[in-house]
């Protein structure tokens, strides 16, 4: 019975080597859209892949590339780095390129990269690897005496279960410190927007938010010693900002003060009415008009806009006063994502939200660029019809794995 059960096991490992039928097709796809640069309509594409195989690195090192082209940066550096956890040798000259191009380089020395191709290239090791880790767990699966405690899992797409508590705590005390120096930063570009150090808090904003994200939600893109990474770049990009803006404003650095505003989705803060730019969510016969961060501005698309960031208890960020600056560039504060049309359901009324993240502090903010429309009904179809689509997938997935398993045993 052992041996029968050993047999289907590594029958089972090795049909994981393959490309699920439905992920490739979809792959096939979203490869198509990116090189006709419908790189949002790529993006649904990769993500359906991830849904049917999330521990395999090629499928988020495609989604990292499409979420750069989409000018997500930080949620690009989360995927790539992601990719990098899953499977530590793929494309590791290709991702240290992007990653330098969305972020200063790392103080850090790296190792000569021997691997190079297109962002669409097979990982040709990994049926061997995989091939060998079945070897190695049918080893230890003789080797274990019947009714023994399971040991740790050996799935190559999971990270271990146990990870060192201190590790994470000290990751979390260095957002602790370096938010209020960027919640600083933040309020001295509303003495006048420069070019450079926006392009700098930038950066130190994303490396901190992948970190917040990484602690706040349980969703890391691998280690802590990654999310310590995140917050030394953070660090290095602001310190940059600081000389600069100093430089620039001197006494007046330590007294500056912005308005509370901050971006409707993301809560980042909205200094200058040339950091906001205009968005209006239409529902049903109502418009509200909302501002956003210039970043998140860029996700907006006819059937997408990014995640809504929520409070612990499912409200809006901005629904209890929040100071965005304080909020925002918090280490600890608990928070969520959810969909835009998740406060649809709820029935919340975003008039009243989006006058309490300040829009009416910015007066006629982002004059000069076109206001974009989000239909908010749109989106709830379109969001369900993404969820009916993924649950279908995964549901013919396993019905296949179940029939490869019966057919070996």
């Amino acid at each position: 019975m052992r041996f029968i059960s050993t047999v289907v096991l590594l029958f089972g490992l090795l049909a994981l080597a393959q490309d699920n039928p439905h992920a490739a097709e979809a792959y096939e796809v979203g490869k198509q859209r990116y090189d006709a640069k419908d790189y949002a309509g790529a993006l649904v594409k990769f993500d359906v892949c991830i849904v049917l195989e999330p521990g395999k690195a090629r499928w988020h090192y495609n989604r990292g590339l499409t979420l750069k082209k989409l000018g997500r940066d930080a949620e690009a550096v989360t995927a790539l780095m992601e990719s990098r956890r899953l499977d530590p040798q793929y494309k590791q000259s290709e991702i240290d390129q992007k990653l330098s191009e969305l972020a200063p380089p790392s103080s850090s020395s790296s190792s000569p990269r021997a691997k190079s191709g297109s962002g669409f290239e097979v990982s040709s090791w990994l049926v061997a690897g995989l091939g060998a880790l079945a070897i190695v767990f049918a080893f230890f699966w003789f080797r274990t005496p019947a009714g023994a405690p399971a040991q740790a899992s050996l799935d190559p797409g999971r990270a271990p279960a146990q990870l060192d508590p201190a590790a994470f705590t000290a990751v979390r005390q260095a957002l602790a410190r370096l938010g209020p120096k960027l919640t600083r930063l933040e309020h001295v570009m509303s003495l006048g927007e420069d070019a450079e150090a926006r392009g700098q808090l930038d950066r130190a904003s994303a490396h901190f938010q992948q970190a917040r994200r990484g602690i706040a939600l349980a969703r890391s893109p691998g280690t802590p010693a990654d999310l310590a990474a995140a917050v030394q770049r953070s660090e290095a990009a602001a310190d940059q900002a600081q000389a600069r803006l100093q430089a620039l404003h001197g006494a007046a650095f330590d007294v500056a003060r912005g308005p509370a505003a901050g971006c409707f989705f993301c809560a980042r803060p909205l200094p200058t009415p040339e950091s906001a730019q205009r968005l209006t969510l239409q529902q049903g016969a109502r418009e509200h008009a909302v501002v956003t961060c210039a970043s998140c501005a860029r996700k907006v698309g006819p059937h997408q806009a990014p995640p809504v960031t929520l409070l612990q208890n499912g409200e809006h960020w901005a629904k209890q006063g929040l100071d965005p600056y304080t909020f925002f560039y918090s280490g600890t504060a608990p928070f969520t994502e959810a969909p835009l049309s998740s406060l649809r359901r709820t029935g919340a009324d975003l008039s009243s939200l989006a006058q309490l993240a300040g829009a009416v502090a910015l007066g006629a903010v982002g004059a000069a660029v076109i206001s974009r429309v989000v239909d908010l009904d749109a989106l709830v179809e379109a969001d369900a019809a993404s969820v009916a689509a993924a649950a279908a997938a995964r549901s013919a997935s396993s019905r296949r794995s179940d029939r490869e398993l019966r057919e070996h045993s």
